[in-house]
C-alpha cells in the first residue's frame, strides 16, 4: 500500500513536512502512525502550505495505479507524463546531488513562473527516492499539482 505520513523526525525537519511510503500497512507505535515493513520511502514533500495535500494526492494516485483502478483523469495525466507534456508551472527534473547516499534521491519537482521571460523564485515541492518509477512519478506529480493548484502560466 501507499501511505502519506507526516514526517516527524528531527533530522531533515523542518525541510521535510510529509512523506509517502510503500509499505505493508500502517500501525501505531510510540503514540503515532508507523509504516509496517517491508517499507520503502517513495517521495518527500516540503512545501509547508501544500505538503499534506501533495503527499495525500500522490499516495492516492500510486494506490490507484497499484490497484489498477486509475480514474479517467488520472489515466489522462499518466499519458501526458509518459509523452513528456510539460505542466504549466511545475517542472520535474533529475536530482544530481549526493544527499542521502544510502537511498539517494533521483528526481525533484519545482514550481516556477511558467514563462522563461520572467525571473522569479523556483520553489521545490517534492523529491522522489531512487526507484524504477521515480522519473514518471515526478512527472505525474508535477501534472497533478498543476491541476490541483489550477496554475495558469504567466502571459497566458
Amino acid at each position: 500500500m501507499f501511505a502519506a505520513l507526516e514526517f516527524d523526525h528531527g533530522l531533515f525537519k523542518p525541510q521535510i513536512q510529509w512523506i509517502v511510503v510503500e509499505c505493508a500497512g500502517i500501525g501505531r507505535k510510540c503514540g503515532g502512525p508507523i509504516a509496517l515493513p517491508p517499507r520503502q520511502d517513495r517521495a518527500y514533500f516540503i512545501n509547508p502550505e501544500t505538503a499534506r495535500q501533495d503527499a495525500k494526492e500522490y499516495a492516492a494516485f500510486k494506490q490507484h495505479q497499484a490497484d489498477e483502478c486509475l480514474s479517467a483523469a488520472e489515466i489522462q495525466l499518466l499519458k501526458k507524463a509518459e509523452s513528456g507534456e510539460p505542466p504549466g508551472r511545475h517542472f520535474a527534473y533529475p536530482w544530481d546531488h549526493l544527499l542521502m547516499a544510502a537511498r539517494p534521491l533521483s528526481w525533484g519537482v519545482l514550481e516556477w513562473s511558467g514563462d522563461e521571460r520572467f525571473g522569479g523564485p523556483r520553489a521545490d515541492a517534492a523529491y522522489f527516492a531512487e526507484s524504477t518509477e521515480a522519473e514518471l512519478d515526478a512527472k505525474v506529480f508535477a501534472l497533478l499539482r498543476d491541476r490541483r493548484l489550477a496554475v495558469v502560466p504567466l502571459g497566458s
